[in-house]
């Protein structure tokens, strides 16, 4: 599921299992009872908490585009204890 965002963009949204990360899809939000807008709040402010705790850095993403856009990511995790 993705969500316009400004000048062509869109929002995906995404769950990290661990070791890789899925798509939410509709079916996911039927599931758990949330709306789209629900998603978009949580999402949200999960961004801002991480962002609060310096777990968020930009990254080019690919694009079909002629500029690459920037990309919200959380901090890469560190594999030692």
């Amino acid at each position: 599921m993705v969500r316009p965002f400004v000048g062509g963009l869109l929002i995906s949204y995404l769950v990290d299992q661990g070791d890789w990360f899925e798509y939410v899809q509709h079916r996911h939000l039927d599931a758990a009872g949330f709306t789209e807008d629900r998603l978009h709040s949580h999402a949200l402010h999960n961004l801002g908490l991480r962002a609060a705790a310096g777990e968020v850095r930009t990254a080019p993403h690919g694009s079909i585009s002629r500029s690459a856009p920037r990309t919200a990511l959380p901090a890469a995790r560190s594999s030692t204890p």
